[in-house]
């Protein structure tokens, strides 16, 4: 990741934490709640749990940008 990525991603995670962006809790597009927490942080590099669901293995961002 290069100084303006690394840039960017601070930016994001300000507007998190500030607010600006949202951040809402959700099920899985099966219906389930219940997963299992694989990586704490995206590809990008954003502070962002990935889930498996337990149900269908479908994976997903929780809490989710709005």
């Amino acid at each position: 990741m290069d100084a303006v990525q690394r840039g960017r991603v601070a930016r994001v995670e300000a507007l998190i934490r500030n607010g600006d962006l949202a951040l809402e809790p959700g099920e899985c597009v099966c219906g389930a709640s219940a997963g299992d927490v694989i990586a704490r942080v995206d590809r990008y590099g954003l502070s962002l749990d990935t889930v498996l669901c337990a149900d269908c293995a479908t994976l997903r961002f929780e809490p989710y940008l709005t």
